[in-house]
C-alpha cells in the first residue's frame, strides 16, 4: 500500500499513519505504515489500540486513522484552509451526502456518483460505506483524520454518530497528552487483544456484565494487580454523583468479603458518598495514586467485608470532558505510577466507549419502553388501550371459548361529556375521567378487564356473567357525585352490552356489536344500558344480504314470473292468470315471494321489482294479443310502490305503445292495507290507472278494519276475497258469512269477485253456488312458468271444470 492510497488524498498526511484492516479475516490486523520513526512508541501503541477499538465498535472492514508528523498536518487542495482549520469535504452538491458537525457519512457510495472523484481512495475500489471524522484540538486545528470503510452499505444513525464523536474525543485526548518516548510496561498486542475480546462480548450479548468482568480481569493481569473495579458515574436530578459498580474482582478471605463480591456480581452496588479514596479520581477528574492506603486520610468509606488494600490507583474514565466512569486498581506489589496509568489510557478509553454505548443503549431501551407504554396504556387513566387492549380482549375471548363460559362485553360512554370539557376545561374533564376509571376498577373483580377506548369511552368485560343488576351497578357508580376543586359534578353514562356465547362473533365483531348497542342506548334515552339483540342483528344482516343479491340478480335476469290461472265459475274456462314473482337464486334455488319481498320494504328494490313485474306481464300480454288469446294478467303491486308519487308516470311509460284492449287485460292487485295507509292517495291513483285503461283489484279483502268504506270510496274494479276466509268457509260458519257478505256487497257495488285459496272441489262448488265470479287455487293449478301455464289453459280442455263443479 503506498502512502497516497492510505490517505486517499495526494500528500495529505506526511507521517504517522495508523491502519487497522481486517479484510474479512477472523483476526483483525493492526499495524503502523508510513514514516513512524517520529512517533512515540507509547503513542503508536495507543493509536493502534484505538484503531482496533473503532473497527470492533462500528463493525467495519477497515479503519484509517491519520495523524500529523513533524511537518504538521497537510490536506489536499479541495479542502485546504490557510489557517489550518478543518473544512469537511462537501458533497452535498451531488445531493447524496450526509455531512454535519465535522462528520461526513455516505451510507451507500453507489448513491454518490462523485464519490471516487471527491474521496480518491484508489486501493478501496469496492467501498460501499464510508464515514469520515476530522479530529481537532481545542484551538480548532485539525490533528487527526479517521475514516471507516466497509464493503457493504451500512445504516449510520444517531447512536453510531455519537460513538464516532466520542472516538474523536478519545483520539484528541490521546494526542494532546503525549509522554516522552520510553519502553511501555504493557505490550501493545496484549492491549489490543483485551479490547477486541471485550468488544466481542459486548457485541454478542445484551448482558454487559461478562464484558466488564472480562475487561477487569485482563487489566488486573496486565498490571499485576490483586484486585480492582470498574464503575459507572451517575448523576441524579439534584446533581449529586454516585458510583455504580459494574465489575469487581479480588480474593476475599472472609465470609463478609465473599458475600460482598457475590452481591456486587449479581446485583451491583452503588456508592453514594464519593468524598473518599474511591471517589477522589472522579471528583478531581485525574489519576489518583495512594502508595500507602492505610495511612491515607481518604481510605474510609469502604463497605464491610472489602479486602484490605495496601496500594491503590484510581483512573477516571472520560466521555468528552465529563467523567463517566472509574477504573480502580489495588495491591500491585511494585506500586502504581503515572506512567502505568498513561499506558492504560487505551483501556480506560475503551471503558469510556463501552459505558457510553451502554448508556445510549439503555436510553434507547427506556425510550422504546416509554413509547410502548404510550401505545399500550392510556396516559391519563393508566388503563390498557390500543394494542394492549386488543391483546387482552382477545385473550379474554379465547379463554371464554376454551372454558365454555359467558363473557359480557360492556362499552360505556359518558353522556354529554363534551359539555364538561367545553364549560369547565380539559383539566377538570381529565380529573373526572381518572375518577371514573378508578370507580370502574373497584366496581368489578380483579379478573375482569377495565380498559380505555377513545375519548370518554371505556370497555369492561365480565367473566362468566350476564347480569342486568351488575350492568346497572356500573352505571350507578359513574352517576355518584364527583367533587373537584369544591365543584360537584353529577354525570350519567350509557352502556351497550353483548354477551358471548349468545353472540358467537369474532373479538372485533363483539366490540362492534357492543358499540351498536351503546348507540341504541344513547338514542333511547341516556343513563341506561341496552343489550345487543343477536336475532334482530342476524335478521338485519340477512336483509342486507338479500338486497345485495337482489341487485345482482336483477342485472343477471334471475327473476321470473309464474302464472296461476283464474277460473270463471260460470263458464268453467280460464279467464286469466295471476303473475307471481319467483327468484332463481344462484345458491339457494327457487325462492318464493315470502322469502325475499319482506326485505325490500321501504327500499328502492320495491319499485325495481315492481317495474320488473309490470314489464314482464305486459310482454306476456303482448304475446297473448299476437296469438289472439284474451287472457288477463293480474300483478301484485306493493303498497309503497302503488302510493309512490312516481308510480303513475312510470306506469304510463311502461304502457306506451300498448293498445286499449291490451291495457284492459292488465289488472293491478293492491292490498287492502294500501288503502288504510292513505285512502286519498289510493283513490287518486286508482282513478289515474283507470284513465290509463288499466283495471285495479283490491287484494286480501276482509282482513282490514274499514272494508265497507272501500266499497263506497275506492273505485276498484274487482274484490279478491282473502284465502283465510275461503279455506275455512265449509267448516266455520263465521267464515262462510264473511264470504257471503263480501260477494253480496260486491254485486251491489258492481264489483267482480275473485275467491283465492280454492283447494277442493267442494269449495269450488260452494263458491259457484254463492254466485262468486272467479276462483283461483291449487284445486285448479299450481303456479307455472308462462309456456306451461298457457299449455294447461287450452280452451278445449278447460271447460271440463264446469261439468265437475255441477
Amino acid at each position: 500500500m503506498n502512502q497516497n492510497s492510505v490517505f486517499g488524498i495526494s500528500g495529505a498526511m506526511k507521517k504517522g499513519i495508523v491502519v487497522s484492516r481486517s479484510l474479512g479475516s477472523a483476526n483483525p490486523e493492526a499495524r503502523i505504515e508510513g514514516q513512524t520513526d517520529c512517533l512515540d512508541p507509547l503513542l503508536e501503541s495507543q493509536l493502534t489500540v484505538i484503531a482496533t477499538l473503532a473497527q470492533h465498535s462500528f463493525g467495519v472492514d477497515t479503519v484509517l486513522l491519520s495523524v500529523p508528523g513533524t511537518e504538521g498536518l497537510w490536506i489536499n487542495s479541495e479542502s485546504e484552509s490557510a489557517s489550518g482549520h478543518f473544512t469537511y469535504r462537501d458533497v452535498n452538491t451531488h445531493g447524496q451526502s450526509n455531512c454535519s458537525d465535522r462528520i461526513c457519512v455516505i451510507e451507500d457510495t453507489l448513491n454518490v456518483p462523485a464519490f471516487s472523484e471527491v474521496f480518491l481512495i484508489s486501493d478501496y475500489s469496492e467501498t460501499r460505506f464510508y464515514a469520515e471524522l476530522a479530529v481537532s484540538a481545542p484551538n480548532g486545528v485539525q490533528i487527526a483524520l479517521v475514516r471507516l470503510i466497509h464493503s457493504q452499505p451500512k445504516r449510520f444513525g444517531e447512536q453510531p454518530r455519537k460513538m464516532f464523536q466520542l472516538l474523536g474525543n478519545i483520539i484528541s485526548n490521546t494526542l494532546q497528552n503525549q509522554v516522552p518516548r520510553q519502553q511501555p510496561s504493557i505490550e501493545t498486542p496484549s492491549l489490543v487483544q483485551s479490547i477486541s475480546q471485550t468488544q466481542d462480548l459486548f457485541l454478542n450479548s445484551t448482558d454487559c456484565k461478562p464484558a466488564y468482568n472480562h475487561l477487569l480481569k485482563n487489566i488486573l493481569s496486565l498490571t499485576n494487580s490483586q484486585m480492582g473495579l470498574i464503575g459507572e458515574v451517575r448523576q441524579n436530578q439534584q446533581g449529586e454523583f454516585s458510583l455504580k459498580i459494574l465489575a469487581l474482582s479480588g480474593e476475599p478471605q472472609c465470609p463478609h468479603g465473599i458475600a460482598l463480591l457475590q452481591g456486587i456480581q449479581n446485583e451491583g452496588m452503588v456508592f453514594k458518598q464519593l468524598d473518599n479514596l474511591l471517589g477522589a479520581a472522579v471528583s478531581r477528574g485525574k489519576v489518583v495514586i495512594s502508595k500507602n492506603v492505610a495511612a491515607d486520610s481518604k481510605q474510609v468509606g469502604l463497605p464491610k467485608g472489602h479486602p484490605a488494600m495496601t496500594t491503590y490507583m484510581g483512573i477516571p474514565v472520560f466521555s468528552g470532558q465529563s467523567v463517566t466512569g472509574l477504573i480502580g486498581l489495588a495491591n500491585r506489589p511494585e506500586g502504581y505510577t503515572e506512567k502505568l496509568a498513561e499506558e492504560l489510557r487505551p483501556l480506560s478509553q475503551a471503558v469510556g466507549m463501552l459505558v457510553e454505548r451502554q448508556k445510549l443503549h439503555v436510553e434507547k431501551v427506556h425510550s422504546i419502553r416509554r413509547m410502548e407504554r404510550a401505545r399500550n396504556y392510556d396516559h391519563l387513566t393508566c388503563l390498557p388501550s390500543g394494542p394492549m387492549l386488543t391483546k387482552l380482549f382477545r385473550r379474554e375471548v379465547r379463554e371464554t371459548i376454551k372454558w365454555a363460559r359467558k363473557l359480557s362485553v360492556c362499552m360505556i360512554d359518558i353522556d354529554d361529556f363534551k359539555h364538561i370539557n367545553d364549560q369547565y376545561g380539559h383539566a377538570i374533564g381529565d380529573e373526572i375521567l381518572k375518577t371514573i376509571a378508578g370507580r370502574l376498577k373497584r366496581a368489578v373483580r380483579s379478573k375482569d378487564l377495565v380498559a380505555k377506548l377513545r375519548g370518554d369511552e371505556f370497555l369492561v368485560t365480565l367473566r362468566g356473567m350476564d347480569s342486568p343488576s351488575v350492568y346497572r351497578r356500573l352505571l350507578d357508580v359513574i352517576s355518584e357525585p364527583i367533587t373537584i376543586s369544591n365543584q360537584a359534578f353529577v354525570l350519567s353514562a350509557s352502556m351497550g352490552v353483548t354477551v358471548y356465547p349468545q353472540d358467537q362473533s369474532e373479538p372485533d365483531t363483539l366490540l362492534r356489536h357492543s358499540s351498536h348497542a351503546l348507540y341504541e342506548a344513547k338514542d333511547s334515552g341516556k343513563g341506561r344500558f341496552v343489550t345487543f339483540d343477536v336475532s334482530v342483528h342476524q335478521a338485519r344482516q340477512e336483509r342486507i344480504r338479500i338486497l345485495e343479491d337482489i341487485e345482482s340478480s336483477l342485472e343477471r335476469s334471475h327473476f321470473q314470473l309464474f302464472y296461476q290461472p283464474k277460473i270463471n265459475f260460470r263458464s268453467g274456462i280460464v279467464e286469466g292468470f295471476e303473475a307471481l314473482i319467483r327468484w332463481n337464486h344462484p345458491k339457494h334455488g327457487l325462492l318464493m315471494p315470502n322469502e325475499f319481498l319482506g326485505a325490500t320494504e321501504l327500499t328502492k328494490y320495491e319499485s325495481l321489482l315492481g317495474d320488473f313485474v309490470i314489464r314482464t306481464a305486459l310482454s306476456a300480454l303482448q304475446q297473448f294479443e299476437a296469438n289472439h288469446q284474451n287472457y288477463t294478467i293480474s300483478i301484485n303491486i306493493s303498497p309503497n310502490h302503488f302510493l309512490d308519487s312516481n308510480f303513475v308516470s312510470a306506469l304510463q311509460a311502461h304502457l306506451r305503445g300498448c293498445s286499449t284492449q291490451l291495457r284492459r287485460r292488465l289488472v293491478l292487485e293492491v292490498l287492502e292495507s294500501t288503502a288504510m295507509e292513505d285512502l286519498g292517495t289510493a283513490k287518486n291513483t286508482v282513478k289515474a290507472c283507470h284513465a290509463l285503461g288499466v283495471m285495479v283489484s283490491l287484494d286480501d279483502f276482509g282482513t282490514g278494519f274499514s272494508s265497507l268504506t272501500y266499497f263506497r270510496d275506492l273505485p276498484v274494479d274487482e274484490i279478491k276475497i282473502d284465502k283465510s276466509f275461503v279455506i275455512g268457509m265449509l267448516d266455520n260458519p263465521s267464515d262462510r258469512v264473511i264470504v257471503e257478505s263480501i260477494i253480496s256487497l260486491s254485486k251491489r257495488f258492481n264489483r267482480r269477485v275473485v275467491a283465492e285459496g280454492v283447494e277442493t272441489k267442494a269449495l269450488a262448488q260452494e263458491l259457484r253456488g254463492l254466485n262468486c265470479d272467479f276462483g283461483q287455487g291449487y284445486y285448479f293449478s299450481v303456479p307455472r312458468p308462462l309456456e306451461q301455464a298457457i299449455a294447461w289453459a287450452d280452451p278445449f280442455s278447460a271447460p271440463l271444470f264446469k261439468n265437475e263443479m255441477q
